[in-house]
């Protein structure tokens, strides 16, 4: 007989309590699949682990910050690149997510998640920034952890600290560049001056044909 030890944590929202988890314990080897009886247990005694933050995307044109754009698509990871939620902007160019541990979505104070554009709105480029955040209830005031955090990112990083309210992480997109003619004389002008040439010189072959016509008549 083999005995199967592992640990779990389980998030709770502020205020919560009496929540019962049920948890299943499925196995295979040697071929065979294996699964466990339902296992139930109650946690009136639990600590209370999650909170309920939130954190809400405002999604702008960069030429012009108060057009708002819709259909963007952001994925929320944390910092082990576990997918939390996808989410898209609004006609008003707005997306939120918080804490919702029946969907598998935990935000947890000074702990590192971030968001990146999947899919962006029409006619925009994809930003593939990481937009780094996290919460702090101590927000507006100096906090050595949230220090710390900001420096054990990249340099250069979007990093973005969230109160304990929530916060509002603004994301501009570039349009799309139309096709623009070379300035080098390669083939997006190229072709544009033979042809033109070609015209002139078709109008000009067609106009001494005629005059040479009308000479003869």
């Amino acid at each position: 007989m083999y005995t199967v030890t592992y640990k779990a944590t389980y998030y709770l929202l502020s205020g919560s309590s009496d929540t019962v988890y049920t948890n299943v314990i499925k196995m295979e080897a040697y071929g065979t699949t294996y699964t466990s009886d339902k296992v139930s247990q109650g946690n009136s005694d639990a600590s209370i682990m999650g909170e309920n933050y939130s954190i809400e995307i405002s999604k702008v044109d960069a030429d012009n910050t108060e057009t708002k754009l819709s259909g963007a698509e952001f994925v929320i990871y944390n910092m082990n690149g576990v997918q939390l939620t996808i989410i898209t902007t609004d006609n008003v160019g707005k997306a939120s997510a918080k804490t919702d541990t029946s969907a598998g979505i935990i935000f947890t104070e000074h702990t590192l998640y971030y968001l990146q554009e999947i899919t962006p709105p029409a006619g925009c480029v994809l930003d593939t920034t990481k937009y780094y955040f996290w919460f702090c209830n101590n927000s507006g005031n100096s906090c050595t952890t949230c220090d710390n955090l900001e420096a054990s990112l990249p340099s250069g990083s979007e990093c973005n600290q969230l109160a304990a309210t929530g916060g509002i992480i603004t994301v501009k997109n570039e349009k799309e560049k139309g096709y623009e003619l070379s300035s080098t004389g390669g083939p997006g002008t190229g072709c544009y001056y033979f042809f033109g040439l070609l015209l002139i010189a078709g109008a000009w072959i067609i106009l001494r044909s005629r005059k040479a016509w009308m000479g003869r008549n």
